[in-house]
């Protein structure tokens, strides 16, 4: 509500998990709003990102379509955004008939490459036949590979690795890691040309909600075991 007072030009919200009272905030706000990264139908103003669902459902697809099976779920903070990607993880693989709560490790505290190993020893000590794991988020990934790389387990043959954001390191990892790769910049770049074109409602855009797509990029953590 304080931004309110100093009438801004336009105000960027990230994510779409606001409260009942924020959100009535926003919506009465006299400027425009825009909510970024996740996608929702129906958004306070304006929204521009990508669909979690979609993206996550891609990354398990891709694990399946090499021959995983046994695909472990690894994710830190358990935000409402993480949850969601954990449950997209969860009917996905009920779907196929590969579900099993053992495969999954997670933690409440704040997410690091220190924590992906953490979890991955949490997950291969319940689940040691985990062929693949999907991370979070690429810290995440990155603690998988060098706690496979202290157990002498082999990547992929051993285990596959998947993280997403796509954020730098990973495509110079060795063996590099698939990631799910955001359109961060682009998703900024758009919240405020959307803010621009829309300086007092009613605002003249073609939509309100932007999809900017999420792009898969294969590395060799997760290439078919042979």
């Amino acid at each position: 509500s304080s931004f309110l007072n100093i009438r801004p030009a336009g105000l960027l919200v990230t994510g779409i998990d606001q409260t009942d009272k924020a959100n009535k905030i926003l919506q009465s706000a006299p400027f425009p709003v825009v909510q970024i990264m996740d996608l929702i139908e129906e958004p306070i103003d304006m929204v521009v990102g990508f669909s979690t669902k979609k993206a996550t459902t891609n990354a398990l697809e891709h694990l399946l379509s090499q021959g995983y099976r046994k695909i472990g779920f690894i994710a830190a903070d358990m935000d409402k955004r993480t949850k969601r990607r954990m449950e997209v993880y969860q009917q996905l693989m009920q779907y196929h008939g590969l579900f099993e709560a053992r495969f999954q490790a997670t933690s409440l505290s704040t997410s690091s490459v220190e924590k992906g190993r953490q979890l991955l020893t949490k997950l291969l000590k319940k689940s040691p036949d985990c062929d693949a794991v999907f991370c979070n988020n690429d810290d995440l990934a990155m603690g998988v590979m060098f706690e496979c790389q202290r157990r002498g387990l082999k990547v992929p043959g051993d285990l596959a690795i998947c993280g997403f954001n796509d954020l730098g390191a990973t495509s110079q990892m060795y063996p590099s890691i698939t990631s799910v790769h955001t359109p961060r910049f682009d998703i900024g770049k758009t919240a405020i040309e959307m803010v621009l074109k829309a300086e007092k409602k009613p605002f003249d855009l073609e939509s309100s909600v932007v999809d900017l797509g999420f792009d898969l990029k294969v590395r060799e953590s997760t290439s078919r075991v042979t």
